[in-house]
């Protein structure tokens, strides 16, 4: 499981209509607005809590690693929903989650993948299971997200690939992947990262049919550890990069048009216990500022901000 968290030192602004201010503050702790929190076992250990954060309109919605749920928080920072999902085993390990969105952009599922039990579990609002798919030959299930049709693509960090599986299940494809995350847009499109030597990175999409559909060379060979993190309807794609010093604590933040032009940048330290720590709405960016080895005294925060061009 990629373990990361996020002080961010400095961020671009793209301008987009209007975005709301939300100065969401979560507290650790067993009550039912509080978010889990485990020690370290061993010396080497990082602590465990929420593992992925994805923001949807003025709302955040937070995986709850520890208690195995999901909370939404509005942007009067009140819960406006949880999905607990069903059945987990015992020792179960939440690593990212998703949201599957409907015609009109309201959520109507939440899909999470279990990293111990080589599970997918995809649960409706009211937490009542919609379907439950064994990834037993998988290796490390690390990043998931789920298009509007319910098909569920599943990141295998160890054996570099995708898992795609239909609506009902069925296992349909994998795609040759550099663990570089993945995003799926409004259209059912998955847009992923590719790195050839001598041309550098390129911004892929992928058809939900299994076919790529566009390539746009973007370059930055020098630059290491590519993360896509979101896809705007516009075809935007926000992306990290680890620049040639090859100190992963120190990255750069990239706005790609749809036709792989750079469009801004801005650079962020980040240590590591959170899975996904940059969630990105319709017109905002939000950056997790968390440090787990400090809570429960120390709530998770968030920085919003607007984008401006």
């Amino acid at each position: 499981m990629r373990k990361a968290t996020v002080t961010l030192m400095a961020i671009f602004m793209f301008a987009f209509a209007g975005p709301a201010f939300c100065n969401w503050e979560i507290p650790f702790g067993q009550e039912k607005t509080q978010v889990g929190i485990t020690a370290p076992v061993h010396a080497e250990d990082m602590p465990v809590g929420p593992g992925s954060y994805r923001a949807h309109g003025s709302d955040i919605w937070v995986l709850d690693s520890v208690k195995g749920r999901v909370l939404c928080f509005g942007a009067d920072n009140k819960i406006s929903q949880e999905v607990a999902f069903p059945a987990l085993g015992k020792d179960f390990i939440l690593t990212d989650f998703a949201l599957q969105l409907g015609e009109n952009g309201e959520v109507k599922a939440v899909a999470t993948i279990d990293m111990r039990a080589k599970e997918i579990v995809v649960a409706g609002l009211d937490g009542k299971e919609i379907r439950r798919i064994k990834a037993g030959n998988m290796m490390q299930l690390d990043e998931i997200d789920i298009d509007r049709n319910g098909q569920v693509y599943v990141g295998d960090y160890a054996a570099a690939s995708i898992a795609v599986f239909s609506a009902d299940g069925t296992a349909l494809r994998n795609i040759p992947w550099q663990a570089s995350g993945f995003a799926v847009d409004s259209s059912n499109n998955l847009h992923m990262l590719s790195y050839a030597e001598g041309s550098g990175h390129a911004l892929v999409t992928i058809g939900a049919d299994g076919k790529e559909v566009a390539r746009h060379e973007i370059g930055m060979a020098e630059m290491q550890n590519p993360r896509i993190w979101a896809v705007k309807d516009s075809g935007e794609c926000l992306v990290s990069m680890v620049p040639p010093s090859g100190d992963p604590s120190k990255q750069k933040l990239m706005l790609f048009s749809a036709d792989g032009k750079a469009a801004g940048s801005a650079d962020f330290s980040n240590p590591y216990y959170i899975n996904r720590y940059i969630a990105a709405s319709k017109d905002n960016v939000w950056l997790v500022k968390a440090d787990y080895l400090k809570a429960p005294g120390e709530p998770v925060k968030f920085d919003s901000l607007s984008l401006a061009k």
